[in-house]
């Protein structure tokens, strides 16, 4: 069934995904982040630069 109006669980839900972003990116603002080894592995074979993540992060 479709609803043409915002739920509160749906709208309470993009309220915590959105303070959620803003925490990475804080985080990444004060260099308070790591990799998991997955993720350095899988920058080395797709050869994705950290600085290219923070531009990401950004919204660059």
């Amino acid at each position: 069934m479709f609803c043409d109006r915002a739920t509160p669980i749906y709208v309470a839900t993009i309220a915590v995904m959105a303070a959620s972003i803003e925490s990475i990116r804080q985080r990444f603002a004060e260099d308070r982040f790591e990799f998991s080894k997955h993720a350095v592995d899988q920058s080395i074979v797709r050869q994705i630069l950290v600085r290219e993540v923070r531009d990401a992060i950004k919204g660059r």
